[in-house]
């Protein structure tokens, strides 16, 4: 906020104007990614803190004290959180590899040339739109593997009791 204020001296009859400044608020923003911290980074922490202690600890116990309802609950909750974890691969990798394969076809092709800064600017203006059909196209994969492994513990646990 700047203030400006005339000030008249009786004793000189010359006006001098004095500028006075201040600072009101200082706003300081710091992301946590600058300290090394990312979304993805903290959800990898938890997640292989969670495979630790899962492996080393619930899985040697519930074999030991042959708890089947446990090491079914512990495999599936491995199982899904590293389609979870590929999921964040995905969304990471995905545009660095949409790049590489045009880079790879505008080598094989000498024609898309012409079309590579026009094809690159689409890529970047549809990067958002690109990771969100990567992630629905990686969360529907995930659902056919659960649904086919359910079905096929299924199928084994029925063939048992017959």
């Amino acid at each position: 906020m700047h203030i400006r204020e005339i000030y008249i001296n009786p004793l000189v009859s010359t006006i001098k104007p004095v500028k006075r400044t201040f600072d009101l608020v200082k706003v300081r923003v710091i992301k946590v990614a600058t300290f090394g911290i990312t979304l993805e980074t903290l959800i990898i922490a938890i997640m292989l803190i969670y495979y630790g202690i899962v492996s080393y600890y619930f899985i040697p116990y519930s074999i030991l004290y042959k708890k089947a309802l446990l090491q079914t609950l512990l495999f599936n909750s491995i199982f899904f959180f590293m389609i979870f974890g590929a999921i964040i691969l995905i969304s990471i990798l995905q545009s660095r590899m949409e790049c590489s394969v045009f880079e790879l076809l505008f080598l094989l092709s000498k024609k898309l040339n012409n079309l590579k800064l026009i094809i690159l600017k689409t890529i970047k203006a549809k990067q958002y739109k690109n990771i969100k059909v990567s992630i629905i196209i990686s969360l529907s994969f995930a659902f056919l593997l659960f649904f086919t492994s359910g079905l096929r513990i299924e199928m084994a646990i029925v063939q048992s009791f017959i």
